[in-house]
């Protein structure tokens, strides 16, 4: 059984066997497969953004590499999909982390800028930059409230 998602340039593709045989099999089937697809159609496959990740804890030891060609793909810890970060055991601190990483660039952006703004400006650079970083997608995410409030976020009165 496979799963395919594209949405714009973000393509996934879930591969799901009880067999690490039958699994890889059909890994390598579908990864050349779709390279070859890519290729029909004059679309590039960037190789420094495409991941393969297992949720099995039992596959993450296995040294899993797939070819097809000149093209080589390796396991990885997590995945850059749809800008949210997905991490094999799916416990969201690589987002977090993110998130908390460009919220305090943001803070620091705000330290700055509470000396050359005034209250109703400085909303409105909450509203354009931190708000949405807060909000995209945080149904998926958000969950973790208990890691995210553990996290050393920079926060300043302005």
């Amino acid at each position: 059984v496979y799963f395919l998602a594209m949405y714009a340039d973000d393509t996934s593709v879930a591969i799901c066997d009880n067999d690490i045989e039958t699994l890889k099999l059909k890994m390598n089937s579908v990864v050349c497969n779709f390279i070859k697809w890519c290729d029909a159609n004059h679309l590039f496959v960037n190789v420094d953004k495409t991941v393969c990740i297992f949720f099995n804890n039992n596959l993450r030891s296995l040294d899993l590499t797939f070819k097809c060609g000149d093209f080589i793909l390796t396991p990885s810890n997590a995945a850059k999909f749809l800008g949210i970060i997905i991490d094999n055991e799916i416990s969201w601190k690589t987002q977090v982390d993110h998130v908390c990483s460009r919220l305090n660039k943001v803070c620091f952006a705000f330290r700055c800028l509470r000396k050359v703004l005034d209250h109703k400006s400085m909303l409105n650079v909450y509203y354009g930059i931190a708000q949405s970083i807060f909000s995209y997608n945080i149904l998926t995410w958000g969950s973790k409230y208990n890691y995210f409030n553990t996290r050393d976020i920079t926060a300043h009165y302005f």
